[in-house]
């Protein structure tokens, strides 16, 4: 896997989606992005070169990858949340449906500290190329308003880490999860995710329901639980529910 690194640049899913005219599989990272993106039209900011900001770019030739591409934030969510225990040293970390990790902070309330945007292209119905962003607050020490509630990194967790070595860590695990057979991938993200007996908040409408299924395809299939109502969530829906 080609690696790029840049000091700036207006979003690492962008300048791999670009660089991926030259190579079948890449990895961008940058000290810092000017248009850094989340889920959902989110902004991801964060202090230049305290964090980790980088993309993988992966093209497609054959038309039949459309299971590993559903599998693609399983893959993600998975390699950091290894990646996190590898620097830290423990598991106090916990992924959240659907590629979201939080951590385990000195005030025993969990905080995001990494966030993971999959884009992917088609021509017609071929998947012709995906992109994975992953963000990970790493040394910063400070949040804006909005965040300073929510957010941590691993240097408030005590934990000072070297970004181009997370990076280095990151790739690694991920080639790994890349690498596997789509049943075992699902299977380690279906446990890590660790849904089963839960409720679940709806944000949209604030409704609770519960947890019946992860489907393969990633989606949830919950059921509302006066009226055993089933309905399907995909992930441009929010939601909320208390970890273990």
């Amino acid at each position: 896997m080609k690696h790029f690194h840049y000091q700036s640049v207006s979003s690492t899913n962008e300048v791999a989606k670009d660089l991926l005219e030259f190579a079948p599989m890449i990895a961008v990272s940058a000290d810092y992005q000017t248009h850094g993106r989340g889920r959902s039209s989110r902004v991801w900011s964060g202090e230049s070169g305290a964090n980790l900001y980088c993309s993988f770019g992966i093209k497609y030739e054959n038309g039949n990858e459309t299971e590993k591409i559903l599998l693609l934030q399983a893959i993600a969510a998975l390699a950091v949340k290894k990646s996190l225990i590898d620097c830290y040293g423990t598991d106090i970390f916990k992924l959240k449906w659907p590629n979201d990790i939080f951590a385990l902070n000195k005030r025993n309330d969990y905080k995001k500290i990494s966030g993971i945007l999959i884009e992917n292209g088609f021509q017609g119905d071929n998947p012709k190329y995906s992109i994975v962003g992953i963000g990970i607050n790493v040394n910063q020490m400070n949040f804006n308003q909005d965040l300073s509630e929510t957010a941590v990194s691993l240097a408030l967790l005590g934990c000072q880490t070297d970004v181009s070595q997370l990076f280095n860590i990151v790739k690694y695990h991920f080639l790994e999860y890349y690498q596997l057979n789509n049943s075992e991938i699902f299977s380690q993200w279906e446990m890590a995710l660790s849904l089963k007996n839960k409720r679940i908040k709806l944000v949209s409408t604030g409704k609770y329901c519960n947890f019946v299924k992860l489907l393969q395809d990633g989606r949830l299939l919950l059921t509302d639980p006066e009226t055993n109502h089933e309905q399907i969530i995909d992930d441009n829906q929010s939601i909320r529910y208390e970890f273990d």
